[in-house]
């Protein structure tokens, strides 16, 4: 008679082995979910303000310093700076919740930058940047009114864990605020 514990060995490697790819599988998928690119997060950003969750929103922004302070400035203005990107941080989210269902967003383009090299250097691939811009065209529907539209470049960091945050515009907070208002009036 023929031993069959040579069989069950060959099963059992077969079934730990199906086993650990049962575990390795979804862990693999969900941190493959969880990757969001620039684009993803400002999408992510304006369908949060729109919808009124601020709170949300506002976790998407970068509102800390990023990496070394330049030599050259000085400590207030390094506060000046950080208050000036919470302001413009607030008040656009702020103003996107006013607007609601009568903004509508489309994205005209998006830049990656890879910095490796102490050197901007436009990339293609989102694994090798760390900084990118995604530009965004919102437009504001009105009744009586013909749509009124603007362009918003948000500038994006790449974090330590590959997710992304938003830094800031390429326009300050005294350049949108005729925008603004309008976003405000909508609602």
């Amino acid at each position: 008679m023929a031993s069959t514990g040579r069989g069950w060995l060959r099963a059992s490697r077969s079934a730990a082995l199906a086993f650990l790819a049962s575990l390795i599988l979804p862990l693999l998928l969900v941190s493959c979910a969880g990757a969001e690119e620039p684009a993803d997060v400002v999408e992510a950003y304006l369908s949060d303000a729109v919808s009124g969750d601020a709170e949300k929103a506002l976790e998407r922004w970068e509102l800390s310093e990023l990496g070394p302070a330049p030599a050259d400035l000085a400590p207030e203005q390094s506060t000046t700076r950080l208050e000036g990107r919470r302001e413009l941080s607030q008040a656009l989210t702020n103003a996107l919740a006013a607007a609601g269902g009568h903004l509508s967003w489309e994205r005209s383009g998006v830049v990656l930058y890879n910095l490796s090299d102490g050197i901007p250097a436009v990339t293609e691939s989102a694994d090798e940047a760390q900084v990118a811009t995604v530009e965004v065209v919102l437009t504001l529907e009105s009744s009586d009114e013909t749509a009124v539209t603007d362009t918003l470049a948000f500038t994006l960091w790449r974090r330590a864990d590959g997710g992304w945050l938003v830094t800031g515009l390429d326009k300050g907070l005294a350049v949108l605020q005729e925008f603004l208002e309008k976003l405000r009036a909508s609602g």
